[in-house]
């Protein structure tokens, strides 16, 4: 195969990227624009967007991913990273159990009275917590916590007393 021919198939090529590449454009710029983020970008045209602009719109982006989570799984695993956390860890004491108990199989749990009274204390603590959210004084006159506090806001407004 000659220089030419080479060549000539190179151009081919080059041309059919091009034309996979103009059909990509035109349908991105066939769809809708994306609503504005704020009334100060939405007035220019993001094309003529500073670096500022762009910078403030990716951390718009990125704080709203941040925020909140996405279902009961991510809240739990953030929740257990939060316990995890707040535990201290004797690396030592680790080791020497772990040596002294190396034929044991991997399943296998060696805790000490202390780590079981701490991890029991924090699961104490943990319920506590959820108790004192769920404590009502007049508990068993409402359905839930939002009918208690709809009537709440009935007594508030039109009272037991007020005629």
């Amino acid at each position: 195969m000659g220089r030419v021919e080479a060549l000539e198939l190179k151009l081919a090529e080059l041309s059919k990227k091009k034309s996979i590449a103009q059909k990509a454009l035109h349908l991105e710029a066939a769809k809708p624009p994306l609503p504005p983020i704020s009334k100060e970008i939405e007035e220019k045209d993001p094309l003529d967007w500073t670096a500022d602009e762009w910078k403030r719109k990716d951390q718009y982006q990125e704080h709203a991913k941040s925020t909140g989570y996405r279902n009961v799984g991510e809240l739990a695993e953030a929740t257990y990273k939060k316990e995890i956390s707040k535990r201290q860890v004797d690396q030592e004491r680790y080791e020497k159990v772990m040596q002294l108990n190396s034929d044991a199989s991997s399943f296998d749990v060696f805790l000490a009275a202390e780590d079981l009274e701490a991890i029991a204390q924090g699961l104490r603590e943990a319920s506590e917590r959820r108790q004192k959210r769920r404590k009502v004084d007049d508990a068993g006159l409402y359905m839930n916590d939002r009918n208690r506090q709809f009537n709440l806001k009935l007594d508030r407004e039109y009272g037991k007393g007020k005629d």
